[in-house]
């Protein structure tokens, strides 16, 4: 099962993260050829500076 994970510097409203959520599900299933209720879309805040 497909897993897209954002994290963002930014905080954003809940509609801005639906709308992202369901347009980068629909790329990568077009792309991957996968169907795209199988695919998982989590933007979450980053709360540190620190990258890993």
């Amino acid at each position: 099962m497909p897993y897209l994970q954002l994290d963002t510097n930014e905080k954003y409203t809940l509609e801005t993260k639906q709308h992202l959520a369901k347009t980068l599900g629909a790329i990568f299933a077009r792309f991957m050829h996968a169907d795209i209720k199988r695919i998982t879309v989590a933007i979450g805040r980053r709360v540190s500076l620190a990258l890993y």
